[in-house]
């Protein structure tokens, strides 16, 4: 109440400076402590200062448009319905004089809640910059922004830039961007910047799109900590800590998100397999060691040694780089090899193959896999539930991906197959059933894989995520595979259960298809 007094007050008295105050102030403003500022005279004042007030010289109204856009104000609103959630992260925000960030997990509605940030900022006179990582990105902002109908009720200017797009802010009061082209952007004199996924802008390459002069900002993710030198770019900009933080727990107890089950279904490799497995680890622990002991490679996150790995392969390592070059080549060679191994095995195609009648089921099937191999593998097997199935990969031009992409949402294909390019920034709303063919060592990739289909369904029904494991590897949940994120998944989930290799398909089929009680 009281920044929206601080706020209405500096408008009325800026009116009553200008001598405007009657035509502005008393007929359409009766109480000026009420909770939201009433539009209709800020509309009304600034109205009068562009036509320019018949006795004031325009370095006044200049002066005066400044002291209105600086001085504390109260969010305007759209009109949408809010979540609780929402609505409290638009006041941390606001309290945190409007620069932070929001972090809450995948399907909640953080575009929405940019869209309200946004819309504050344009009716305060100011302007907006949206940055988003990818074309598909730019393209859900825009298709959202133009559903916004505060947003065309007020004829707000929307321009793109990226991808063939050259807006500025000459011409647009808000520009979607593509985090490559912004960097290139004259900023306004003054506005918000509102960068969707922020945690990826924390790299030498994009955080210089950051532009200082935005004074408002507002960054946007679902896992805001990256573990590299980028979180100090970050704090920089953003602050250390987000403003505000919803997780699922909250989201699901508040219907923001669907309820889910939790499968994790074991394989048992194959002689073969197991034989090449094992081999293969013991030439990474023994690499592992001595990169650490003899070349000082940092241990621990497992991210900064790989990071130290790398480096070294790159040639670039200070100590002997020749030898930790040719050990880190080594140990690159065998990690992929490993990869490889889980990925693509016989046995995890054979438990991919049981899981079809689940996929029957769904409306949507979104299987995740480590290669592009294995993704096409998955596609022949579940060619023939309901539309077919379709595998979107780094091979595909944009605009096939999003083709591909619209098919699925729109019904023309049950299922896509995907090594990675699923992880982030893809919104298929009416996906219930994800699929993990490898699980990611990345706790953020796999929050983002389950947020893909815990999206909120009209309907109510239930969303399912199944992780398949390799048994006696590093991917067995039994030997504290993916800690971390097991800890959270298992955690909120309506029921979770450890399927091993030895469970018939049956058992499987029954646990997933079945309501909760």
């Amino acid at each position: 109440m009281a920044r929206n007094s601080t706020w209405n007050r500096a408008v009325a008295d800026l009116a009553r400076d200008l001598g405007i105050y009657e035509l502005v102030v008393k007929q359409h403003w009766h109480d000026l402590d009420r909770t939201l500022a009433p539009t209709t005279a800020v509309q009304a004042l600034l109205g009068q200062l562009d036509s320019g007030s018949p006795t004031k010289a325009p370095n006044t109204t200049k002066a005066a448009r400044k002291t209105v856009a600086a001085a504390p104000r109260p969010f305007a609103r759209t009109g949408s319905n809010l979540y609780q959630w929402q609505q409290e992260a638009l006041t941390a925000w606001e309290a945190a004089d409007r620069q932070g960030v929001v972090q809450a997990v995948t399907g909640t509605g953080k575009t929405r809640l940019g869209i309200e940030a946004a819309f504050g900022e344009l009716r305060a006179g100011g302007q907006v910059l949206v940055v988003v990582p990818t074309r598909t990105l730019l393209n859900q902002w825009h298709s959202n922004l133009e559903d916004t109908h505060a947003l065309r009720a007020a004829n707000t200017r929307v321009g793109l830039l990226g991808d063939g797009r050259f807006a500025n802010f000459t011409g647009s009061d808000l520009i979607v961007s593509t985090i490559q082209s912004a960097d290139g952007l004259r900023p306004p004199t003054r506005g918000l910047i509102v960068a969707d996924e922020c945690h990826r802008y924390g790299s030498d390459a994009w955080f210089n799109a950051l532009h200082p002069q935005f004074s408002a900002r507002l960054g946007l993710t679902a896992t805001y900590e990256r573990g590299d030198d980028g979180d100090s770019r970050l704090a920089q900009y953003f602050g250390e800590q987000p403003v505000y933080d919803i997780a699922y727990e909250r989201a699901i107890r508040d219907g923001v998100v669907a309820h889910f089950k939790l499968a994790f279904v074991g394989a048992r490799l194959s002689p073969q397999d197991k034989t090449e497995y094992e081999n293969t680890e013991a030439k990474l622990k023994k690499s592992r060691s001595t990169l650490v002991a003899g070349f000082r490679l940092r241990a621990d996150p497992h991210a900064d040694f790989m990071k130290d790995v790398a480096k070294a392969a790159a040639g670039k390592w200070p100590t002997d780089p020749g030898g930790a070059r040719q050990l880190a080549i080594r140990y690159m060679s065998a990690f992929q090899r490993r990869a490889r191994i889980l990925a693509e095995s016989e046995a995890k195609t054979r438990r991919l193959a049981d899981l079809r009648p689940v996929a029957d089921s769904a409306r949507g099937t979104l299987i995740f896999t480590q290669t592009i191999s294995a993704a096409t593998t998955a596609a022949e097997l579940y060619s023939n539930v309901g539309q077919g199935a379709a595998v979107i990969s780094s091979e595909l031009s944009s605009d096939e991906r999003e083709r591909l992409l619209t098919s699925f949402r729109e019904g023309g294909k049950s299922v896509i197959t995907a090594p990675r390019v699923l992880d982030e920034g893809v919104d298929v709303p009416d996906a219930d059933l994800a699929i993990v063919v490898t699980a990611s060592s990345s706790r953020r990739q796999m929050i983002q894989r389950m947020g893909r289909v815990l999206r909120k369904k009209q309907d109510g029904r239930l969303a399912r995520m199944v992780i398949l494991y390799a048994e006696g590897t590093i991917e067995d949940p039994n030997k504290g595979a993916h800690e971390s994120f097991n800890d959270i998944a298992w955690d909120v989930a309506d029921s979770a259960m450890i399927f091993g290799s030895h469970k018939r398909a049956d058992d499987i089929h029954r646990f997933l298809l079945e309501p909760s009680v």
